[in-house]
């Protein structure tokens, strides 16, 4: 368990653990680019789908 020391008056500091420093800094933001990463993947799966399905239609339309 990592700790690190935070100042809480001028002379007495306490250690946090790991899980305490990411509750004062504001969490943790590890997990944002993989989220990113996948919505991308949806976003480009979708547009692939999309297309093939207007080519589909466009083909039909034409040999009909």
């Amino acid at each position: 368990m990592k700790t690190s020391i935070s100042l809480v008056s001028e002379s007495v500091f306490v250690p946090l653990t790991h899980e305490e420093c990411l509750l004062t800094t504001g969490g943790s933001w590890v997990l944002l680019p993989h989220f990113i990463a996948i919505g991308a993947i949806a976003g480009a799966a979708l547009a692939i789908f999309e297309l093939g399905k207007a080519t589909g239609d466009f083909i039909y339309q034409v040999t009909h």
